[in-house]
């Protein structure tokens, strides 16, 4: 049996407590609500900067690389960036006491110079680089900087123009701007005692400097109508493959972003799955040549939908017109909603003995929706057709883009 607790030390960091007695390890996770999507008001464009913070604290901590001196602790660990946050993390079986102090000395013990800000740069070259080389990371890219005005590099990674220009001054204003206590949140689960870890985190952070500071971001301000409608990337590829992307805006829906999010997963599966019939009549018509992928994407108040597949190029036309009219026609298959919502729910009682896809959908809660809590098997028993058809009629699917990787 779980257990969930929220606590919040007296200099303002929340720490949240999972509980689960059935685990060998534990994890924790330092989550900052800064991700490579977001901007500050008073530094101008810092594309990349997410990314090349987090870089520059594991690689140029206090002890060296952190990575290393967890490993030398007996605990994995690794930092991740993504567009709404960044998070430093480990996993260990024991001298857990060890290990937080190490992970709270990275991260909020910043002491990177100049020398150290070159050093990390060459490491951010070639991941800029290795990008260049995959073609369908540049679609998932160049998708998202189509559709939003405000997303100018949506690799997160920055242009080896920014990252150039990249110093000591511009990235401690950076830290200290994102990186304090209002902004952060600890994430600790599975084999603890509450109690006990309470007890313990409120006598480290006694002899802890306080992160000082305020988190000034800028207001994101989007508009419905796509920045770029068609682009071609020519690229070593074998054949050709079409991305459809629908930019739709569920801000004045009266349904809340979780939901949203499940219902397009059900949408995903019984519209384009091997038996919807978009998909049987493209393969009648050998229109494409692989099954039809179909994801999501949240942003702010939008939610991108993607339909992709690799298809026949003298077809192209015929595949675009016939997703686009397929979505827009609103016309929804629910015949076979009783067997995907049956494999959801057996989906997620697997994913839910899973502990780090439970301190993950805390974490996301968290930032995405400021819901304190795990994902719960409700959310899934209480999709119907009824809603999912009222959902999707509240929408509007007119604004899309389309990206196309052509074999060079």
């Amino acid at each position: 049996m779980s257990k969930l607790k929220k606590i919040t030390l007296k200099n303002g960091l929340d720490i949240y407590l999972y509980e689960d007695k059935t685990k060998h390890n534990i994890i924790c996770e330092y989550n900052i609500k800064f991700g490579y999507y977001d901007q500050a008001k008073n530094i101008k464009d810092i594309r990349g900067a997410a990314h090349f913070l987090e870089h520059t604290l594991v690689e140029k901590c206090k002890y060296g690389n952190y990575l290393n001196i967890f490993s030398d602790n007996f605990a994995y660990s690794n930092a991740i960036t993504t567009p709404n946050s960044t998070f430093y993390y480990f996993d260990c079986v024991e001298d857990f006491e060890k290990s937080l102090e190490i992970l709270l000395d990275a991260v909020e013990d910043a002491q990177f110079n100049e020398e150290d800000i070159k050093d990390v740069k060459g490491a951010i070259y070639k991941e800029i680089d290795m990008i260049k080389d995959s073609p369908l990371r540049c679609l998932r890219h160049k998708v998202m900087e189509n559709l939003f005005k405000t997303i100018k590099d949506a690799s997160g990674l920055g242009t080896k123009e920014n990252i150039d220009k990249m110093n000591y001054n511009t990235l401690k204003k950076i830290y200290d701007n994102f990186y304090n206590y209002d902004n952060m949140f600890l994430i600790i689960g599975g084999n603890i005692d509450i109690n006990k870890t309470i007890k313990l985190l409120k006598n480290v952070y006694k002899r802890r400097n306080i992160l000082k500071g305020k988190t000034s971001k800028s207001e994101v301000k989007e508009i419905d109508k796509v920045v770029k409608p068609y682009e071609t990337i020519n690229a070593n590829f074998s054949g050709t493959l079409v991305n459809v992307a629908f930019k739709i805006n569920i801000a004045k829906t009266n349904f809340n972003l979780v939901d949203i999010n499940n219902y397009f997963s059900f949408y995903i599966d019984l519209m384009f799955g091997k038996s919807s019939t978009i998909y049987k009549d493209f393969m009648a018509k050998k229109t494409i040549k692989t099954s039809l992928s179909g994801s999501y994407i949240d942003y702010n108040n939008y939610l991108v939908l993607n339909i992709s597949s690799k298809i026949d190029p003298k077809q192209e036309k015929y595949f675009i017109n016939k997703i686009v009219k397929y979505v827009q026609n609103k016309d929804i298959d629910t015949t076979n909603f009783k067997n995907v919502k049956r494999n959801y729910i057996a989906g997620f009682m697997d994913y839910s003995e899973n502990l780090y896809f439970m301190l993950d959908s805390l974490k996301e809660n968290i930032i995405k929706y400021n819901i304190e809590d795990v994902d719960k098997i409700e959310n899934i028993l209480k999709l119907n057709k009824k809603d999912l058809i009222s959902l999707f009629n509240q929408l509007d699917f007119s604004n899309y883009a389309v990206v196309k990787i052509n074999n060079e």
